[in-house]
């Protein structure tokens, strides 16, 4: 069985889209800070330049304010059509390095220009989460201040100038490094609790809780353990074969009681096949994270990196947070099978309700409509004087009499066979691909089934029978409704005749 995990196109679309939006906000809440951070440079500016340099920079200044605020009050994802996010960010640090420099071009050469445009570069990388866009704005912003400042500044004032901007250059990509990285983990949580949602059985979560906690914690070998075996299976490989890595088979099942009782990670050592008790975090080994249910552990996810090194504390704690969800998709899978269970069984009996026994029953009865080997046979059974055994023995023994019954049909039918409660003390069976002559045998082992042993209910030996009238078609022949009713018709039969008995229909 394939678990479900989305595609790994839809989950990079959703990646990009997400991503466009972040830089985008961000980039609106910059452009409000700049326009009232130039507004102040309107006003300083009005006082301190010269009247040769006055008038420029304030057209200058003032144009960027309102190009600014109108960034900040217009700027949507949805507006910008298919302009990059960074592509914004770009401009803002280009048009505010623009005036910086020109400042500083009208003045002269200014360690505090340089101070300025530096503080522009580290601004300019909080906005990003490309290191292509970033880096062709700080060349542009450097190719400028070479040109307008450079040139002109004292040659003892270089180095120091320079110094600034290599040191601002080097802030900003830490800050742009940990921004991607981060953004970049977000992301994958988002598309982990996605994947998780979309999980319908123990194997898909497995399946989704190794890929993104392997990815989240740059494990690149993974493998899952189960213990009790889950589907006859003791391992859910991933990539890197840890299943066959020697010391680990059976590893999950020789932990200490207390290492799989909550869903803190540990580290198992392979080669000697022991826990790490102290220091853990230092230790070189496999990760071990436990796969929590509701009744307790359910397995370990086993994570390696190259080379067996120790994962970092924000690792540990990911793969924790990882398994902490994945324990809460668990138990919906558990909750959603037992949910469908109650949906189409009977509480008390364990088999088919009527509306799941009809559903199946008109799938297998619509297969064989067309040519094929084979017919179709309709049962109706019924116990025998059950209301006596209830106004006799009470509720309580009537209710062990059916489930007892029910565990009887069940046992005497082929897996293809399908049985329900029909109603009260009534069960209906549906016999694909039986002759009529087959069907009486199987019927008769039925009857015999039920009726041969006493049925221990409260220290009571009671002697259950039953009824059970057959309706056989050809394959071209009546609907089920019609096979339910020509069968209902010989079970009355057989009570009539004296109970204890099979009748079949005759057309």
């Amino acid at each position: 069985m394939n678990p479900r995990i989305d595609p790994l196109p839809d989950a990079f679309a959703v990646y990009e889209k997400s991503r466009h939006a972040a830089v985008i906000e961000d980039g609106r809440r910059m452009a409000w800070c700049l326009t009232f951070l130039f507004g102040g440079f309107f006003v300083f500016n009005a006082f301190d330049f010269q009247p040769p340099a006055r008038t420029p920079m304030l057209i200058f200044d003032a144009a960027l304010i309102v190009f600014f605020a109108a960034v900040g009050a217009f700027a949507q994802p949805g507006r910008l059509g298919r302009i990059p996010g960074d592509a914004l960010g770009a401009a803002l640090g280009l048009l505010t390095g623009a005036n910086i420099l020109t400042a500083a071009f009208f003045v002269g050469a200014d360690v505090l220009y340089t101070a300025y445009l530096g503080l522009t570069i580290i601004g300019t990388a909080t906005v990003m989460l490309s290191l292509r866009w970033f880096a062709g704005t700080v060349l542009a912003l450097g190719a400028v201040w070479g040109v307008l400042v450079g040139r002109r500044a004292p040659l003892e004032n270089i180095p120091d100038e320079a110094f600034i901007l290599i040191a601002a250059g080097a802030v900003a990509l830490v800050l742009l490094a940990n921004r991607a990285r981060g953004f970049a983990r977000l992301q994958r949580m988002r598309a982990y609790s996605a994947a998780l949602l979309g999980q319908r059985t123990p194997l898909g979560v497995a399946m989704a809780f190794g890929r993104f906690t392997a990815l989240l914690t740059d494990s690149p070998r993974w493998a899952v353990e189960w213990f009790p075996p889950l589907e006859g299976k003791c391992w859910t490989e991933g990539p890197g074969g840890l299943a066959a890595l020697p010391g680990l088979d059976g590893a999950a099942r020789a932990l200490p009681p207390g290492a799989t009782e909550t869903a803190r990670p540990f580290v198992w050592d392979p080669v000697h096949r022991r826990l790490f008790d102290t220091g853990p975090r230092q230790a070189r080994g496999v990760l071990g994270v436990p796969l929590m249910g509701a009744q307790g552990a359910r397995a370990v996810l086993w994570l390696a990196r190259h080379g067996f090194r120790q994962h970092t504390v924000a690792q540990w704690d990911l793969a924790e947070i990882c398994a902490t969800q994945a324990r809460a998709a668990l138990n919906a899978v558990a909750l959603l099978d037992e949910v469908k269970s109650l949906a189409i069984t009977d509480e008390l009996t364990g088999l088919f309700n009527r509306r799941q026994f009809f559903f199946l029953a008109e799938r297998e009865n619509a297969r064989r409509r067309g040519p094929g080997p084979g017919g179709v046979a309709v049962v109706m059974a019924d116990i025998d004087h059950f209301k006596k055994v209830n106004d006799t023995h009470g509720h309580g023994v009537g209710d062990i009499v059916l489930k007892e019954v029910a565990r009887r049909l069940k046992n005497g039918l082929r897996l293809t066979d399908v049985v329900g409660r029909y109603g009260g003390e009534e069960f209906a069976v549906l016999l694909p691909d039986t002759s009529p002559e087959a069907a009486r045998e199987v019927v008769e082992r039925l009857r015999h089934a039920v009726a041969a042993t006493p049925i221990e209910a409260e220290g009571r030996a009671l002697t259950v029978t039953a009824s059970f009238g057959i309706a056989s078609r050809s394959v071209a022949g009546e609907n089920l409704e019609h096979l339910l009713t020509f069968a209902d018709r010989a079970l009355y039969r057989a009570k009539d005749l004296g109970r204890n008995r099979v009748e079949v229909h005759a057309p």
